[in-house]
């Protein structure tokens, strides 16, 4: 028995050929599609002004104005609403903040900047130190600074060693002759031996009574 010849419009997917009638039903069929789609999207909270726009510009600009019907109906329909719900509900990344650590807020105690007088000067999130110009009359090398390593590949660039401690007090102050800075710290620990007095970085590596990130034991002194 012989198999009978398949509709016209058995699969609108089917790439073949449409009379107008056949195209006039698949875009119909579509457009409907899409705009039910278009009032879930709204009832769910989609700007329905938004939504118009989409449609009306994948009606006019894609494939609803051929005259043959294909599977590019149902992929152009897909990926234009799923290309429109990514751009309406993601949400632009936000960089992330590196923690700013006690060693930066260094920055703060300086004086301000003189142009001629002063070296330039920035710290890093972490605390490191940076004499990113040096231009004359700043071109040698500048001093050590208490506390910090010189970064053997960049002579300008300086690493902490200290350690972090939420006690520690410091300031950062300039040299006017040679437009350095230098770090002064002091004990901040009610506890230390060294309370009040002006420590090195290797004096705070050993100190057992250190303060790092618990909130919780500064209350216990306050």
């Amino acid at each position: 028995m012989n198999n009978p010849p398949p509709q016209l419009f058995d699969r609108i997917t089917d790439v073949k050929p449409m009379d107008t009638f056949g195209a006039l039903i698949a875009t119909s069929l579509v457009k409907g599609i899409l705009y039910d789609f278009r009032e879930h999207l709204v009832n769910v909270g989609f700007d329905a002004t938004a939504l118009e726009t989409e449609i009306r510009n994948f009606a006019e600009l894609r494939h609803l104005d051929l005259s043959q019907g294909d599977t590019r109906f149902w992929d152009s329909m897909l990926n234009g609403i799923n290309d429109f719900h990514q751009r309406s509900t993601s949400q632009p990344e936000k960089p992330t903040e590196i923690p700013r650590s006690t060693l930066a807020k260094l920055e703060d105690t300086l004086p301000p900047y003189k142009a001629g007088r002063d070296r330039r000067v920035q710290f890093e999130p972490d605390g490191t130190i940076i004499y990113p110009e040096h231009d004359s009359p700043w071109n040698d090398e500048p001093n050590e600074i208490n506390g910090y390593q010189r970064d053997p590949n960049n002579p300008f660039r300086f690493i902490p060693l200290w350690k972090e401690c939420l006690l520690r007090r410091g300031i950062a102050v300039r040299y006017a002759q040679c437009g350095c800075i230098d770090i002064i710290m002091r004990c901040g620990h009610p506890k230390c031996a060294k309370f009040g007095d002006q420590v090195s970085h290797t004096d705070c590596a050993v100190c057992l009574l250190r303060i790092q990130e618990s909130n919780d034991e500064l209350q216990k002194l306050s």
